[in-house]
């Protein structure tokens, strides 16, 4: 007795393909089994390519489409055209990189980047482009789409997993369990609501409205309503939930901090700096202090400046503005040699600043020169920590740099934008072996001696690769810590 179940199935029908190479896939997958597998003549297949094809790919192949015994040249033509691993790969690829940057706290844009990011690497799989999964930039530009806090998760995962070399599978995976617990938070969050809403019976409903003193808000249908947070009526005004604290992660604002008011100034403000808070009000890292609400001044000693009080007098923190405080001789700065990879290939041996408070990397103008580095000219904004800003004219350059030293995992690490500037304002600071063995928990390390004065390059958070902390050594209080790098040991 022959089965049903094949006649009940809806027919296959060949979808057209217009020269999309993300449709590559799909297509000659489709085209393979229900034409080209089949016991068929080459003139017959060509007639159900001919149908098949529009726009570009009908015309890469227009000469041949009539000629039945140029089937197999016309299909490896398309191939060529729209199905290489090139042509494949990078159109996967670009709707990862032309995917808009996912903001922070926003559900359905990582949600939908994360859709984005999982067809493309299933399909680079299933395709088995392993090369392209592994490619460090390609890793490096899906990482940059991601939210602050997520870009920091993620580093911390691949130290994890060292010295296995992270890949865009990886990504993946690990991005998938965030976005299936937040899913799942979500959607408990809704059931607790509604079922909250379901336990209230019409007359207990009734018995709420009638006991509500002053007038019930309405929508324009007259119905009554209430938000999530707390109910209104009357001139009584919503409270807002209070968020907590990013110093302690307690239910208070940063200036009624205890933790934070133990601080001395200078800890302040580099406190508020690594935090990204806006150095006006410390309430919030969504704005920068030229954005900020708040207009009065400091008041500190009738000081006018749009600071917080609490970082009144503080030593420059804003990296971002090229100034770097230092108030303690123990607070050392990050500072690693490292080589420069020139446009011509020469390798150019150099020292550089790691700080992770930057959002962006400097180079000296006169050392890009030197090395050859061009790029286009814009404007470039300094801020420091007082909110002042200058622009200034500046040249955008990429390169690539690697440790100076051989025993390093990390070959060469691309700087995909760094910005000139005349100077970076350092401390002078000068650390030598000989000032390294007065620190016991450090001394059998292998720190090479560094000077600020050498420092041509300001290595900030737009190349995490660079500044990722992969192990601390650390010892009693007032001693330095000791941090593996990309470049070694600093």
């Amino acid at each position: 007795m022959k089965s049903v179940f094949p006649r009940s199935l809806p027919t296959l029908e060949l979808p057209r393909f217009d020269g999309n190479p993300l449709e590559w896939p799909t297509f000659i997958s489709l085209f393979k089994c229900l034409v080209h597998d089949q016991p068929l003549t080459d003139t017959q297949r060509m007639t159900h390519l001919q149908r098949a094809l529009a726009g570009n790919a009908k015309k890469a192949v227009g000469g041949m489409l009539t000629h039945g015994h140029l089937y197999r040249e016309a299909l490896k033509e398309l191939e060529e055209q729209f199905g290489s691993e090139e042509s494949v790969a990078g159109a996967y690829l670009k709707t990862i990189f032309d995917h808009p940057e996912v903001c922070e706290d926003n559900f359905a844009q990582l949600r939908s980047f994360y859709n984005t990011l999982h067809v493309a690497v299933s399909t680079l799989k299933s395709l088995s482009y392993v090369h392209d999964l592994a490619a460090t930039d390609n890793l490096r530009r899906a990482v940059q789409k991601l939210p602050e806090t997520l870009k920091t998760r993620w580093g911390e995962k691949r130290v994890e997993m060292l010295p296995k070399t992270a890949t865009l599978a990886d990504l993946d995976k690990w991005l998938r369990e965030r976005v299936r617990a937040k899913s799942l938070i979500s959607d408990q969050t809704l059931n607790s609501c509604q079922s909250k809403e379901s336990k209230v019976t019409p007359r207990e409903g009734n018995r709420r409205r009638n006991n509500r003193k002053g007038p019930p808000r309405s929508d324009a249908r007259g119905a009554e309503f209430s938000t999530l947070t707390t109910r209104v009526n009357g001139n009584r005004k919503p409270t807002r939930p209070l968020v907590n604290c990013p110093v302690c992660s307690q239910a208070h604002k940063v200036e009624d901090c205890p933790d934070f008011k133990r601080l001395d100034v200078d800890q302040r403000a580099q406190c508020a700096k690594e935090k990204n808070l806006c150095f006006r009000c410390l309430s919030s890292s969504e704005h920068r202090a030229k954005e900020c609400s708040v207009r009065k001044g400091c008041g500190v000693d009738d000081c006018l400046k749009r600071h917080h009080p609490l970082i009144h007098g503080a030593a420059p923190v804003f990296v971002g503005a090229a100034v770097v405080g230092c108030s303690s001789p123990t607070v050392l700065l990050q500072i690693v040699p490292l080589l420069v990879e020139t446009p011509k290939g020469d390798i150019v041996h150099t020292y550089a600043l790691l700080d992770s408070g930057s959002q962006a990397t400097l180079i000296l103008e006169k050392f890009a020169d030197e090395v050859g580095l061009e790029g286009s000219k814009e404007v470039l904004t300094l801020g420091t920590i007082n909110s002042k800003e200058v622009s200034k004219p500046s040249r955008k350059v990429s390169f690539s740099v690697k440790a100076a030293s051989n025993d390093s995992a990390v070959t060469s690490i691309l700087i995909p934008e760094a910005w000139t500037v005349p100077q970076l304002n350092l401390p002078r600071q000068r650390i030598t072996r000989s000032v390294m063995q007065t620190w016991p928990h450090v001394a059998d390390l292998e720190i090479p001696d560094v000077d600020s004065e050498y420092v041509t390059v300001l290595l900030g958070a737009n190349v995490l690769e660079a500044i990722l902390q992969r192990e601390v050594r650390r010892d009693p209080p007032g001693q330095p810590a000791a941090v593996r790098t990309a470049f070694g040991w600093t």
